[in-house]
């Protein structure tokens, strides 16, 4: 009896909370649904990792991702990688006004993320941080987006923060604090102060949630939390708050009394930072790779330039000779290598220059060739950069040339 009753129990509960979401459901009216349907869903997604300090390998992969998921939800998304301080500013400008039209907001940032003195600074690209206080001059404030989707008056924003990574400058803090906005909901990859991983482990749990049919905002980052910690071993806890008035689903409940408008095909638009050069000039000539791949020979003292370069880091090589450069969004870089030089010759000195330099007595030293390291990344911009300079074998007096001597062998 006592089992009979237990599953009796347990049946009912199972019924009551199928009727609970049922009603839950039929709250939300037909007009209600066809109003969430058809209200303009706009986007701004980046992911920023060519750092040249602590690059990071998976934003521009997760902003890709959730870009696509996005779009997929009807969302307008403009999605923006390796941005430097000036685009990234840009962008959030241009977004404040897409935001105009009302509606749904999103913003989407993957990168690194630091707190300095109570504020949360995104970090651009080509930030030059040498000291914590240089985050105020190049650091773009995250409140600078929060107050860009308050203007909008937009029923519903929203802002995810993948930026919880660790300080790659070292000066400590840890990740981001916790932020507020009206009308605002705010999804952190982990909680306040920590760090998360660099590994695509949240923007891998959210594309899976934001696609789960009929679940509130709330819910989707309740699922997604518990994948994020599950994956981490619970190292890594999201973290969300919330000042929203009302309800928002990524995928809009259908209880099958309303009838949704025709989807409009959402626009994306993508920001792709400007191309740079790179300037090769080869002191002894020979074949210019970039990143391993050939890309033409050439003569002593020539130069080849690279053009249409994305920004990012690559290694420039001739002969074997290396040298790591950095291209920033429509910068020129130059570069300098020695190349192949040429080989001396073997043969025994048999010029009159030689006979004359015996018959005037001069003694002979060979000197083999070599290698060695020329210039320094410190310092005046003329000593820049480091560079293998190969000198060949080469002979010369074992002692001073007197002035007869010269003229001996000059006069011959």
């Amino acid at each position: 009896m006592s089992r009979l009753w237990h599953a009796l129990v347990f049946a009912m509960l199972m019924l009551a909370s199928a009727v609970l979401l049922a009603a839950d459901f039929r709250d939300l009216s037909a007009a209600e649904q066809v109003e969430m349907r058809s209200e303009a869903r706009v986007a701004l997604v980046i992911g920023n990792g060519a750092y040249a300090v602590s690059p990071l390998a998976n934003p521009v992969r997760d902003a890709r991702k959730v870009a696509a998921a996005l779009r997929e939800l009807g969302f307008e998304v403009t999605l923006a990688q390796d941005l430097d301080h000036l685009a990234l500013k840009r962008a959030l400008q241009d977004f404040g006004r897409d935001l105009e039209a009302g509606g749904v907001g999103l913003f989407y940032y993957a990168g690194h993320g630091i707190q300095y003195n109570g504020v949360n600074y995104l970090v651009p690209t080509d930030a030059a941080l040498t000291r914590p206080d240089d985050l105020e001059l190049y650091g773009v404030e995250a409140d600078a987006v929060l107050s860009r989707m308050e203007r909008a008056g937009n029923r519903v924003n929203v802002v995810i923060l993948d930026a919880c990574r660790n300080d790659p400058f070292s000066r400590g803090g840890g990740g981001l604090g916790m932020m507020d906005a009206r009308g605002t909901f705010l999804a952190y990859a982990s909680g306040a102060g920590r760090v998360a991983t660099d590994e695509g482990v949240y923007a891998d749990a959210l594309v899976k949630h934001v696609k789960t049919p009929g679940a509130t905002i709330e819910d989707v980052f309740k699922g997604v939390g518990r994948q994020v910690e599950s994956a981490t071993g619970g190292k890594q806890s999201p973290w969300v708050g919330s000042n929203l008035r009302g309800d928002f689903y990524f995928v809009v409940p259908d209880t099958g009394d309303s009838t949704p408008p025709e989807p409009l095909e959402p626009e994306v638009t993508v920001l792709e930072p400007d191309p740079g050069s790179i300037v090769v000039t080869v002191v002894h000539g020979g074949v210019v790779e970039l990143d391993g791949v050939r890309q033409e020979s050439v003569k002593p003292y020539g130069g080849l330039e690279l053009s249409g370069v994305s920004p990012g880091r690559y290694v420039v090589s001739v002969g074997g000779e290396e040298q790591v450069v950095q291209v920033k969004p429509g910068a020129r870089v130059s570069v300098e290598l020695q190349g192949e030089a040429p080989r001396a010759e073997s043969r025994p000195a048999s010029s009159t220059a030689s006979s004359s330099a015996g018959k005037a007595g001069i003694e002979w030293v060979s000197i083999p060739g070599g290698s060695f390291q020329m210039g320094s990344n410190d310092g005046d911009d003329d000593e820049k950069s480091v560079h293998t300079v190969r000198v060949s074998g080469f002979k010369m007096s074992k002692t001073e040339v007197t002035f007869g001597q010269y003229q001996a062998c000059v006069d011959a």
